[in-house]
């Protein structure tokens, strides 16, 4: 099943790159990172990594994990929100995350400073 799962996401993520960059010969100028905002080891760890293998071996792109956690996973969201907008940078978020920007009252404004994949 978690198998099934990483296919689906990796060949979902390929096809939003490719679809968003079809008229961009140049894609990518430089490695595609996904930031995972929590620590090393953990399940979305893993699954971040297992996303990156795949989406590396449909694309030959090179596509690194970067580790960004604290502050419930508001220091990698704003790496996120700092880098630049060239789409060369995802996020592994999810509910956690939103609620976390809400409720802590980030100066992150997730409907402005980030663009859904998809």
């Amino acid at each position: 099943m978690i198998k099934q799962f990483l296919r689906t996401l990796c060949i979902a993520l390929a096809a939003m790159l490719w679809l968003g960059l079809a008229g961009a010969q140049d894609y990518p100028t430089k490695p595609i990172r996904i930031i995972c905002p929590y620590p090393p080891g953990g399940n979305a760890d893993l699954v971040a990594r297992a996303a990156a293998a795949k989406l590396a071996q449909a694309t030959g792109w090179t596509v690194l994990v970067e580790n960004r956690s604290g502050a419930s996973g508001l220091i990698g969201l704003q790496a996120v929100q700092q880098s630049a907008p060239d789409g060369h940078t995802i996020v592994m978020s999810g509910y956690p995350l939103v609620s976390a920007a809400m409720l802590l009252k980030s100066k992150i404004d997730l409907q402005q400073d980030l663009v859904p994949a998809g």
